[in-house]
């Protein structure tokens, strides 16, 4: 018997109509779902891929519980006993999808069990899907960055001040855990911020501002801070 496949499946960032025709496909074609959460109905990637695919809630579906925590022991044993599932699974010759939200390559749960699974002997495919970030931006009508501008991409876990003096644009992803120290720093910041929540979801809202960002923040936000040109640059763009 041959082997199943274990697929990561990126099912855009919020917007339904924003998942790829492949993962539609596969997600049908798959035996199985794999999820990362206890119940699947309450997984946000779930939730998107279930108004484009009808009968969704009539396939199996594995339901791995990943907490979250950064204590580095037990993640391990949560994406060790996850992959562990998920093999049995594959064992049979079943194909697996796990739905990821935004792109399975970008910070996702799937990378984790991807590499579990590798080790355990099976193969992997990742499906790319629209990220978060180039969602927001499309969503403001934002280029991101163009000839030799530089785009950095910054956990919110990590040092706003130290991140602002990056050149060219600064994304924050998982923005609303340091929403309060990111404002603080963004005040020195010489340029235009914007930051969106929950974007393609239902109650989405976007900030344009440093004045304009709340206190504090959905979990689904991403902030985008876009310098002000050089004055040199400025002189370019007038001729």
């Amino acid at each position: 018997m041959s082997k199943g496949i274990f697929y990561g499946i990126g099912v855009g960032p919020g917007d339904p109509e924003l998942m790829t025709l492949k993962a539609v496909h596969l997600i049908r074609e798959c035996d199985y779902l794999a999820v990362p959460g206890k119940v699947k109905e309450e997984t946000t990637a779930y939730q998107i891929a279930q108004q484009v695919i009808e009968g969704l809630d009539e396939k199996p579906c594995l339901e791995i519980d990943i907490p979250m925590s950064k204590d580095p022991v037990l993640l391990a044993y949560s994406y060790s006993e996850g992959a562990s599932r998920i093999a049995k699974i594959l064992a049979q010759g079943k194909n697996v999808a796990c739905l990821t939200l935004g792109d399975p390559t970008i910070y996702s749960t799937y990378s984790h069990l991807q590499k579990e699974v590798r080790q355990l002997g099976y193969e992997t495919v990742t499906i790319s899907g629209v990220t978060s970030i180039t969602g927001v931006a499309a969503r403001l009508g934002l280029s991101l960055g163009s000839k030799d501008e530089e785009i950095h991409i910054i956990p919110g876990e990590c040092d706003a001040a130290q991140a602002l003096a990056l050149p060219g644009t600064k994304v924050f992803i998982k923005a609303a855990s340091k929403i309060t120290e990111l404002k603080q720093a963004l005040e020195h910041f010489d340029g235009d911020v914007w930051m969106v929540e929950k974007c393609g979801f239902p109650g989405e809202k976007l900030y344009h501002g440093v004045e304009d960002l709340p206190e504090e923040a959905e979990y689904f936000s991403i902030v985008i801070a876009v310098e002000t040109p050089a004055e040199e640059d400025i002189e370019v763009l007038r001729i």
